[in-house]
Parts: structure tokens; sequence; C-alpha cells
């Protein structure tokens, strides 16, 4: 049986485990997510940083319509996230007052949306074929 591992958003490497730090701020304390790669030959283990586990505050008090979250190992897949930042963009929009930026908006995602369905027929057939996985 294969043994399963989760590949590191930072630099692609299989996750032997997780580490949280705590650092002391005015208010409390913050949490930082690291992901550890070992060596089991050399006995060393790398570190790459994750990002905040709460979230990154001031990055979201600028740009309050985009969840930056962080690497979440709840998610399956990197694209996943991909996915929630981009709808979330898009939904800010719902509110914007400028026809501009909204017509700008919608002739773009009129001219992407052909695009990613051709995407989509060409991974479906490529999920049959077995050479991509759902």
């Amino acid at each position: 049986m294969k043994e399963e591992h989760v590949v590191c958003p930072r630099c692609g490497s299989a996750v032997s485990w997780f580490e949280r730090y705590r650092v002391k701020t005015g208010s409390g304390y913050r949490y930082y997510l690291y992901a550890v790669h070992y060596d089991p030959d050399s006995n060393r283990r790398r570190k790459c940083y994750l990002g905040p586990v709460s979230g990154y505050e001031y990055a979201v008090k600028t740009n309050p319509f985009i969840p930056l979250t962080g690497f979440r190992p709840d998610i399956d897949e990197e694209w996943d996230r991909r996915v929630d930042y981009v709808v979330s963009i898009l939904e800010s929009f719902i509110d914007c007052r400028s026809v501009d930026a909204v017509r700008r908006l919608l002739n773009n995602l009129k001219a992407i949306v052909p695009r990613l369905e051709k995407r989509l027929e060409s991974l479906k057939e490529e999920l049959k074929e077995g050479v991509v996985s759902k």
C-alpha cells in the first residue's frame, strides 16, 4: 500500500509533520504554522513557513474581500484555496458602485468562461483516461 503525504505548498516536498509556534504579542499570542520535512538518512529537519494559523491580520484589514487564511491542511488541494479567493473577490463586486469596473469585470468573465469550459471538457477526457485525478 502506498503511503500518502501532504505536499508542502511552499516547496512541493512531502510534509513529515506540522509544527505550531506561539509568539507573544501586545494583546495576547499569535500562532504560526510550519511544515517540517524530515530526512531520516541524515537525521535533519527543514522547515517551511506556512503563515499564521488564524489568518493574516494586516492584509485582511487592507483587503477585506480576500479570505487570506494561509495554508489550510483541511483543504486537499491548493486549487480549492484559489477557488475560494477568486469567488470572494468576485462576490465583492456585487456591492461595487462603479459602472466601468463592473462592465470591465463582466467582459473579462465572458471572455474567460468559454476557455474554462473548454478546459473542463479536456480534464473530463483526461479523467476518463486516468491521466488526472478528480
